[in-house]
């Protein structure tokens, strides 16, 4: 899990600043929300399962563990940085609005995933 995990969240940053802007072509910006709501999805998804298996052993998803909270905040600081790192590269503007997208995302992801695990536990005591 350690290498996936380090493998999707190196592509993500490497996708993200390479030199090629998706909003150069029409195609593609149209694409571009999209594309940061289900990468920082999975971001928070992936981060929360990895820091779930750093801290022993794996809980059951009847057993919510607390660590979606770094997960969380990880993907959140990872989209800023991101942003930033583009900012200062590219001499292009903030996009802010990317910023709230990738968080927006995460926290979406995560509630999703509660509800996951709660539906899960609501099947097994049937």
């Amino acid at each position: 899990m350690k290498t996936w995990s380090a493998i999707w969240v190196g592509a993500l940053i490497a996708v993200s600043l390479q030199p090629w802007r998706p909003q150069a072509t029409a195609v593609l910006s149209q694409f571009h929300r999209a594309f940061h709501l289900a990468a920082f999805g999975l971001t928070a998804l992936v981060l929360w399962r990895l820091f779930d298996l750093a801290r022993g052993t794996a809980l059951p998803p009847r057993f919510p563990s607390a660590a979606w909270i770094p997960a969380l905040l990880a993907t959140i600081a990872l989209g800023g940085i991101i942003e930033v790192s583009q900012h200062l590269i590219y001499r292009n503007g903030m996009e802010w609005g990317d910023v709230r997208d990738d968080a927006l995302s995460a926290i979406a992801a995560i509630l999703l995933g509660h509800a996951a695990r709660a539906a899960w536990t609501v099947r097994e005591s049937l």
